[in-house]
């Protein structure tokens, strides 16, 4: 496979439903509309694939965000100021 970088803003990402094998999500955390966010992130992400969650929230935050936009199999690490918060993407 191919390793592809593409910027783009979170809300309405371009891409099918399941196409990417991850994500990288940065700063939605502490956003009110969090879940919704990560929510469309996880959308992109094939079954069993990775959202990675890179945030200066406290990591509880960003563990309870993982958690109730549905995330599985949790995973956290400090990185500088921030944490890094991984999830894998149940089926659906």
């Amino acid at each position: 496979g191919r390793l592809v970088g593409i910027q783009a803003l979170g809300q309405a990402l371009p891409f099918a439903d399941g196409g990417l094998a991850a994500v990288i999500g940065v700063g939605a955390v502490g956003d009110p509309g969090a879940l919704a966010q990560i929510g469309e992130w996880m959308r992109v992400v094939v079954t069993g694939g990775a959202v990675i969650l890179v945030d200066r929230a406290p990591a509880t935050d960003a563990s309870r965000a993982a958690l109730c936009a549905g995330l599985t199999e949790i995973a956290q690490r400090p990185a500088g100021r921030g944490v890094v918060t991984t999830g894998v993407v149940a089926a659906r």
